[in-house]
């Protein structure tokens, strides 16, 4: 799905940011996470959802969460980092809602 809305693209963005956080923290690969989920998926599809170009569906979601032992709920939040640390890839141009 092509993402056209600033605030929905800014969204999918801290999703996919969220998300790679949570895989290196466990220490899952973009293949090893993917192939996990009921209806595998290729690495490159979690790389455009990392990037913020795809958007996990619902079942999807539940499932990363389920494998990367959070829960869904903190998929949509940017994990708080130590001071100095950050997570790569800032979102710019985009004004929260």
């Amino acid at each position: 799905m092509e993402i056209s809305n600033k605030t929905a693209l800014a969204t999918a963005i801290e999703v996919g940011k969220t998300i790679r956080h949570y895989r290196e923290l466990t220490e899952f690969t973009q293949r090893g996470l993917g192939m996990c989920l009921s209806n595998p998926q290729p690495q490159q599809v979690l790389s455009k959802i990392e990037r913020g170009k795809k958007i996990p569906n619902a079942v999807q979601m539940l499932e990363i969460a389920h494998l990367l032992n959070v829960d869904v709920s903190q998929l949509y939040q940017l994990p708080m980092v130590n001071p100095g640390q950050s997570i790569s890839g800032g979102v710019t141009g985009v004004s929260p809602v």
